[in-house]
C-alpha cells in the first residue's frame, strides 16, 4: 500500500512539473541539438553525422563529423528518433525526462526521509533549482545534464532497492551522460551497501559501459582516450583553455563563480537580470545553504562529500558553463547536496520551507525572465 501511494505521488509530481515546462519550455525549434542526429546515425548504424549540419563543435576525423560528447543523450533519444526522425525538437523529450527525473527522485527520497519531506525536496529540485531553467531549452549541453539527473536518479532508487547490477548499469549511463558524474560510485554503494557478488553485479555493467565507451573514442578518433573535445576546431585558442581543457589552475575560477557571482542590475525592469556567465548556486538556490548543516547524519556527510568529489573535474575545466543561469555544472551533483539535506528539513521544517519557498521564488522569476525573451543563456 505504502509503495502504491508513493508511486501515485511521484505520477502526480510528474505530471505538474510536466505540465509547467511546457507552459515555460522553448518552444521554437533547437538547431544546436547534437544528440538527435547522432540518435538518427545509430539508427543508421553509424557513429558520424552529417557534417553540412549547422553544429559548430564537430570534430572532423578521417573525413567524418563525430560529435564529441557522451553518447548516452543520443541513445535515449533513439525512439524519439524513430518516430519523429530529426523533426522533434530535443526541447520535448528534455522536457519529459526532467519530468520523470522528479518523480524517480521522489520515490527514492520517499525511502529514506517522510512523505512531507521527499515531497517539499522534490518540489525543490523541479523549481527550486536551476533543474528547472536548464530543463527549458533543449540545447544539448542543458539536455546532457537533465539526462544525467534522470539517471542517477533511478540509480539512486535502484542502489536503495538493493538492484547492485541495475544501479551500476543507471549510474554508467548517467556517467555517459556528464563524464564526471562516473564518480558518484562511493554514495550509490553507501546505499547499497554490496555484499559478496553484489560488488560484481555492481561493478560488471559499469565497467562493461565505461569499456564500450573507451572502444567508442577508439572508433571516433584512433584513440580509447581521445574524447575528442581538443579536437573541436579552434577551441585551446580559446582564452579560458590557455593551459588546456582540464588544468588544476582553473580550480579557483571555478569556485569562484559558484560561490561569488552575481546578477545583472539594471534601470529598468525587471531590475535584475542573471548573468550568462554564471551566478552563485546560494543566490540561485538558498536552500542549498542547509546541506552543510546536515553532516552528523552519515547518509548525509557521505552524499555532500561526493558532490564534492563529483565536482573535481568540472572544477578543472577552463570554461565554467557559460552560457548558463547559475553554475550549471553543480547539475552533475545536485541530488547528492539534496540527499544531505533530508535531516535539517525534518528538523527544521519551517525553516527549509521558507528558503525553499525563496528558492522557488528566484527560479520562477528567471524562468519568466527567459519566457518573455529578457534573459536567453
Amino acid at each position: 500500500m505504502k509503495d502504491k501511494k508513493n508511486w501515485q505521488i511521484a505520477l502526480l509530481l510528474v505530471a505538474v512539473t510536466f505540465i509547467v515546462y511546457l507552459t515555460f519550455c522553448q518552444k521554437e525549434y533547437i538547431v544546436l541539438n547534437y544528440f538527435l542526429p547522432l540518435a538518427n546515425s545509430i539508427l543508421h548504424g553509424k557513429l558520424d553525422i552529417n557534417c553540412a549540419l549547422p553544429l559548430n563543435e564537430l570534430v572532423n576525423s578521417s573525413g567524418k563529423c563525430f560529435v564529441v560528447y557522451p553518447p548516452a543523450p543520443a541513445i535515449s533519444l533513439i525512439p524519439f528518433a524513430i518516430f519523429f526522425g530529426d523533426k522533434i525538437s530535443q526541447t520535448y523529450p528534455g522536457i519529459i525526462f526532467a519530468s520523470l527525473a522528479v518523480g524517480f527522485f521522489y520515490l527514492y527520497l520517499a525511502e529514506v526521509a517522510d512523505k512531507k519531506t521527499a515531497i517539499l525536496l522534490s518540489v525543490f529540485l523541479a523549481f527550486g533549482t536551476n533543474f528547472f531553467l536548464t530543463s527549458l531549452s533543449g540545447r544539448s549541453w542543458y539536455f546532457a545534464h537533465v539526462c544525467s539527473v534522470l539517471f542517477l536518479a533511478i540509480s539512486l532508487l535502484l542502489a536503495q532497492k538493493k538492484q547492485p547490477f541495475w544501479a551500476g548499469l543507471f549510474l554508467s549511463f548517467a556517467g555517459m551522460s556528464r563524464i564526471t558524474v562516473l564518480l558518484a560510485v562511493p554514495a550509490i554503494l553507501y546505499i547499497l551497501k554490496p555484499k559478496k557478488m553484489d560488488w560484481i553485479k555492481f561493478l560488471a555493467p559499469y565497467a562493461i559501459i565505461i569499456g564500450l565507451y573507451l572502444i567508442y573514442n577508439y572508433f571516433r578518433f584512433g584513440s580509447v582516450f581521445e574524447t575528442g573535445y581538443s579536437l573541436i576546431p579552434g577551441v585551446l585558442e580559446e582564452p579560458w583553455y590557455s593551459q588546456g581543457i582540464l588544468s588544476l589552475s582553473y580550480i579557483p575560477r571555478n569556485l569562484e563563480v559558484m560561490f561569488s557571482a552575481m546578477p545583472q542590475f539594471i534601470g529598468k525592469f525587471p531590475f535584475v537580470v542573471p548573468s550568462t556567465y554564471a551566478m552563485a548556486i546560494w543566490l540561485v538556490s538558498p536552500a542549498l545553504i542547509l546541506s552543510a548543516f546536515a553532516l552528523k547524519n552519515r547518509l548525509s556527510l557521505v552524499c555532500f562529500l561526493t558532490f564534492w568529489l563529483v565536482m573535481i573535474i568540472d572544477f578543472m575545466h577552463g570554461e565554467v558553463g557559460f552560457s548558463q543561469f547559475g553554475y550549471r555544472f553543480s547539475l552533475d551533483g545536485i541530488l547528492l547536496l539534496i540527499i544531505a539535506m533530508i535531516p535539517v528539513v525534518k528538523s527544521r521544517f519551517n525553516l527549509s520551507y521558507v528558503l525553499i519557498s525563496l528558492s522557488v521564488f528566484i527560479n520562477l522569476f528567471v524562468v519568466f525572465e527567459f519566457t518573455f525573451g529578457l534573459f536567453r543563456p
